[in-house]
């Protein structure tokens, strides 16, 4: 797995800290809300087939953060929810948009709204959740990525209006160990973007099982039974819910560190929520 060590000056600098741990986690059936595109929308449904009752998805396909933003969709307005998970569309050829980009300023402006906005809707917990690497990205493609994760959750967290913690979902790391395992195989993608699910063929026809058994334990902080389910799919739930565990990104305390993007504020004065 890819780790990397923490900025103390930096973290100092924006005011930013490490996430709060122990963490608030869910109990199965309790209301969760998802700003979505398909690479968390679909693992997402694996995860949904486990829990209750409860799930709340503004899905829209291929969509940035503004555009569910301005949809004004379930993610705006499930109250109660006990958390908001948004994620953004990034560059085809770069996987994020750096936190300095014009992009990468709209993503960080659309965050602190829909943040504030998931307090206000009772949430305790905020994820930023990272897009996968596609298949012709290799795997120096993932720092970049990670670091810029780990910039914007610093970055809401240093903001005196987000009062929950904000965490992120370790999901390239979680996938590049994917490609890792089937290397010389065959692709795990179905059109080197989506990842397979358990209609395809292997290799690699569990990769969204295991993602949504790692929401699972994102959520709630515990593995879901996997009695009955097949060997290959077990060994990819075992990679997938151990980077959630070993992450500090998530919360739970674990010791794998990544450092942020290393420039300076790109919003020193966001545009305050606006007034529905």
């Amino acid at each position: 797995m890819i780790g990397f060590i923490q900025d103390a000056d930096f973290i100092q600098s924006i005011g930013g800290s490490a996430p709060v741990v122990p963490r608030p986690v869910l109990v199965n059936g309790e209301p969760a809300s998802f700003s979505a595109h398909s690479l968390l929308a679909n693992p997402l449904g694996y995860c949904a087939a486990m829990w209750s009752i409860g799930l709340y998805v503004n899905y829209q396909g291929f969509s940035n953060i503004q555009e569910r933003w301005e949809s004004n969709g379930v993610d705006r307005t499930s109250a109660p929810t006990k958390t908001l998970w948004v994620t953004d569309f990034a560059d085809f050829d770069t996987g994020a948009w750096l936190p300095n980009s014009p992009e990468g300023i709209r993503a960080l402006q659309y965050h602190f709204w829909f943040a504030q906005t998931a307090q206000a809707n009772g949430a305790e917990s905020y994820v930023l959740y990272p897009p996968w690497a596609t298949e012709n990205m290799d795997a120096s493609f993932d720092p970049p990525l990670m670091q810029t994760y780990e910039f914007n959750a610093r970055w809401l967290r240093a903001r005196p209006e987000i009062t929950i913690p904000v965490y992120w979902f370790p999901t390239p790391v979680i996938v590049r160990a994917f490609r890792d395992r089937y290397e010389g195989q065959g692709s795990i993608y179905q059109d080197g973007l989506h990842l397979k699910n358990d209609t395809d063929l292997a290799p690699g026809q569990f990769c969204q099982v295991a993602l949504g058994h790692a929401f699972w334990v994102m959520l709630t902080g515990e593995r879901h039974d996997t009695t009955g389910l097949d060997p290959e799919a077990v060994a990819l739930i075992d990679i997938a819910c151990s980077a959630v565990e070993d992450y500090a990104c998530t919360g739970f305390g674990g010791p794998v560190q990544v450092s942020p993007w290393a420039g300076s504020d790109p919003l020193p004065d966001p545009e305050p929520l606006p007034v529905v």
